[in-house]
């Protein structure tokens, strides 16, 4: 059996957002600087070999990405200024993980078979600095 674990902190100073904006029938990519942020959290994961070829994992973590005192953050909505500080970085769910199930076999002529079974989930996350939301999402 084999245990992994890992805690981490990232204070992000001059952080850089990429985002999109429709100018003139398109789609441009543009990068600002955004200020400030704060990311923590834990992973861990465990595998285990099972009897007859089968072996099993799975995962979780928590993460916290809050913006730090971003005062003038431009509102693509509306134009206007406003302080995003204590909102969720976008695309940093809160909580994630996976479970994996595998087997494999070996014939008597030697030639090696095997299956894989993999689930995942991902929390809630955000799309911009507003904190929209996107769902959820499963994957099988």
């Amino acid at each position: 059996m084999q245990l992994n674990a890992a805690i981490f902190y990232t204070n992000y100073a001059n952080r850089l957002y990429l985002f999109q904006q429709l100018a003139e029938k398109q789609i441009i990519d543009l990068t600002t600087n955004v200020g400030t942020s704060k990311n923590y959290g834990v992973e861990f994961d465990i595998s285990a070999p099972l009897p007859d070829g089968f072996k099993v994992s799975a995962g979780m973590g928590y993460l916290r990405a809050k913006w730090g005192d971003v005062p003038n953050y431009i509102n693509p909505a509306t134009s206007q200024a406003i302080n995003i500080k204590g909102l969720t970085v976008p695309f940093a769910p809160a909580v994630y993980g996976q479970c994996h199930a595998r087997v494999e076999a070996t014939t008597s002529a030697g030639y090696e078979f095997g299956s894989r079974a993999t689930t995942s989930f991902v929390g809630r996350s955000y799309w911009d600095p507003q904190t929209r939301p996107t769902s959820g999402l499963i994957t099988w």
